[in-house]
C-alpha cells in the first residue's frame, strides 16, 4: 500500500571546480551531461585563460549524482572537484558594485581586498581583466568587485575611502 499526500524529493547541491584544455563543444558536453540526468544549473562562471578552460558552477539534483560523476570524468583531459552543499535560506542582502580601472600594478587586488576585509565588508564576487587602453593601446587593468552591504557600515565613507585608495594608486573608480 502505497503512503497517501506527496512525496517530499531531496534536492542535492553540488559545486563542482573543474579545469581542462580548452575546445570547442566541452561547454557543451558539461552542462548536457548535468541536464540529461536531472541536474539544474543555477549558477556559474566558466573562463578561458591561455589553452586552458575553467568552470565552477552549482546544480541541484533530486537523484544521485554518481552517474554525472562518472560521465563527467570521461571527459579526456579536464580535472573535476565536487562539493556538496547544504541548502540556506537565501536571504538576499543589498550589494554594491565597484569597478576599477587603471595601470597594471601589483598588489591592486590585495590593497582592495583588504581594504573591505577592514571594513567587514563579504566580497561576494571579483573579476579581473586586462583590456587595451582606447587611445594608447596601453594595457588597462580592471578590476570588478561586488560586497555584501552591511547594515552599519557608512556607504559614503566606504565611497570616499575607495576613491582616497584609488587616487593613491592612480586608479579610477566607478
Amino acid at each position: 500500500m502505497k503512503p497517501k499526500g506527496r512525496i517530499k524529493l531531496f534536492m542535492n547541491r553540488i559545486i563542482i571546480t573543474a579545469i581542462g584544455v580548452d575546445r570547442p563543444g566541452l561547454v557543451n558536453k558539461i552542462t548536457s551531461i548535468i541536464n540529461q540526468n536531472n541536474g539544474n544549473i543555477e549558477n556559474s562562471k566558466m573562463i578561458k585563460i591561455e589553452n586552458q578552460f575553467a568552470i565552477i558552477m552549482d546544480f541541484s539534483t533530486t537523484v544521485s549524482i554518481d552517474n554525472i560523476k562518472k560521465k563527467l570524468e570521461l571527459i579526456n583531459d579536464l580535472e573535476i572537484y565536487y562539493k556538496y552543499i547544504k541548502q540556506t535560506k537565501n536571504i538576499e542582502k543589498p550589494i554594491s558594485k565597484y569597478l576599477i580601472k587603471g595601470s597594471d600594478d601589483q598588489g591592486i587586488v590585495e590593497t582592495i581586498s583588504n581594504y573591505f576585509k577592514n571594513q567587514n565588508l563579504n566580497i561576494i564576487e571579483i573579476d579581473t581583466f586586462i583590456e587595451s587602453a582606447p587611445i594608447t593601446g596601453s594595457p588597462l587593468f580592471n578590476l570588478k568587485v561586488t560586497v555584501e552591504k552591511n547594515s552599519a557600515i557608512n556607504l559614503e565613507k566606504v565611497n570616499k575611502d575607495l576613491l582616497e585608495i584609488c587616487k593613491q594608486l592612480n586608479l579610477t573608480l566607478s
